[in-house]
């Protein structure tokens, strides 16, 4: 739960010099709700290292609810606060309160995104740089699901695409 202070806001970006839009009205005092899970996991270890070699999850999409303002209005004056990567912004932009979109923060410096499929749901490849290891996530009907491990790219879609 988090409650969303315009003076805490307003003092926190006087001190770092920042001047605030004027939140939208109903924004002080609302309270955001972020709803994950349950879920679960089956993680297959190599034996010789007992490291995870895959790793099968899924899991109830997150949901968001606001009292208040609305979430779309709470995420996108957060969004536009002094501070926050544009291109990090409109990411987060996509994510919906329904459960239907998933942000994926990616270390660009360490692992590459790919837009790909899965059982004809839209889902992202994940791959490392380094290319010991690959994820494939994507969210459907309420459900998030992820494949990740030692493995490749097209493994990881590979397996996804078998699960029943």
């Amino acid at each position: 739960m988090f409650t969303f202070s315009a003076d805490k806001t307003a003092r926190s970006a006087a001190a770092a010099g920042q001047t605030l839009p004027p939140p939208p009205p109903g924004l002080d005092g609302s309270q955001v709700r972020l709803v994950a899970g349950p879920g679960l996991a089956e993680v297959w270890t190599q034996p010789s290292t007992n490291l995870p070699a895959l790793v099968v999850a899924r899991a109830v999409a997150p949901t968001a609810f606001s009292s208040g303002a609305s979430f779309t209005d709470v995420r996108d004056y957060l969004l536009s606060l002094p501070g926050i990567p544009e291109n990090l912004a409109t990411q987060l932009k996509t994510f919906s309160a329904d459960g239907t979109t998933l942000p994926l923060p990616i270390p660009v410096d360490l692992a590459t995104s790919t837009p790909t499929q899965v059982k004809g749901s839209p889902a992202t490849l994940l791959s490392s740089r380094d290319g010991s290891m690959a994820a494939v996530v994507w969210v459907k009907d309420g459900i998030v699901t992820a494949v990740a491990g030692a493995l490749s790219g097209s493994e990881v879609v590979s397996i996804a695409q078998d699960l029943r």
